[in-house]
């Protein structure tokens, strides 16, 4: 009886050892399972970290870039000379620094004068001239240059504006933004209206007579919406050395468009004019 006792105990204590071992296997496996999940979980941050990392360089560069805008206009200086405005607007919401800028021209004979630099604001507070020394320009704000251009002859030319900005990361190279543009014939040219058209084309050629839509005419020629357009009407073009006088002479019906006679002193200059135009107004 004592024997048998013995042999139930013993396999009671065998059946708890396995019932200890069974469990303690479940909850290593449990253990393992949840290490595997942690280590999976970490090894995802850390590749998102990584992306972050690599990424972040190239998200702040593509911002930049497309919310830095470059503008110019053009109009004669009254001496000779080309008055060039330079606009550019910081549309992001972080701050710009060490902007620096160059200015190139595809003629040669080009020169630039720069003149003076502000805030595009009521208080106009004065900035560095980018081209010489590196400026700051605060976020929703614009930096306004004043550049005044001497070329020995009219002609049609282009130029880039090239940015080069300080990149937010310390560890990043400069963002760099380009942006080109025309300096057109018309661009150089003195317009004024004529009074009276018969004594503002004495001694010019008819060049050509040619249709355009009035909104383009009114954009072009600077003329204000107020300002109304008729049969008649005479802008002067001029310079030292040229002169266009452009008459309407007519209207269409639905008042869309307008035919423009061009008349001149130097009828080849003319046509150069007259080409740009109708590349102009079909951009």
């Amino acid at each position: 009886m004592g024997s048998h006792n013995e042999r139930v105990e013993e396999q009671s204590a065998v059946d708890i050892n396995d019932s200890i071992m069974a469990a303690m296997g479940a909850s290593i496996q449990v253990v393992h399972g949840a290490m595997n999940t942690i280590y999976s979980q970490f090894e995802k941050t850390e590749r998102q970290i990584l992306e972050m990392k690599t990424g972040m360089p190239q998200l702040l560069q593509r911002m930049y870039k497309a919310n830095i805008e470059i503008a110019s206009t053009f109009k004669p200086a009254g001496n000779g000379n080309v008055h060039m405005s330079l606009m550019i607007h910081n549309k992001t919401k972080l701050p710009v620094y060490a902007m620096t800028g160059v200015l190139e021209f595809g003629n040669s004979e080009i020169d630039v004068v720069y003149q003076s630099a502000h805030l595009q604001q009521d208080d106009g507070e004065a900035l560095p001239n980018l081209f010489e020394s590196p400026c700051k320009l605060p976020p929703q704000t614009c930096y306004k240059q004043d550049i005044e251009i001497h070329i020995n002859e009219i002609k049609q030319c282009n130029g880039i504006i090239t940015l080069s900005i300080h990149h937010p990361l310390a560890t990043q190279g400069s963002i760099v933004i380009k942006e080109t543009f025309g300096l057109y014939l018309i661009d150089q040219l003195k317009k004024e209206f004529l009074d009276n058209s018969t004594s503002g084309k004495a001694d010019l050629e008819l060049v050509d007579t040619l249709c355009y839509p009035v909104a383009f005419f009114r954009d072009i020629f600077e003329i204000q919406a107020i300002k109304g357009i008729n049969s008649g009407m005479c802008v002067a073009l001029s310079s030292p050395k040229y002169k266009i006088v452009c008459e309407v002479t007519s209207l269409s019906e639905d008042l869309d468009f307008v035919e423009v006679a061009f008349t001149s002193n130097h009828p080849t200059f003319a046509k150069q004019l007259i080409k740009e135009l109708s590349i102009l107004g079909c951009e």
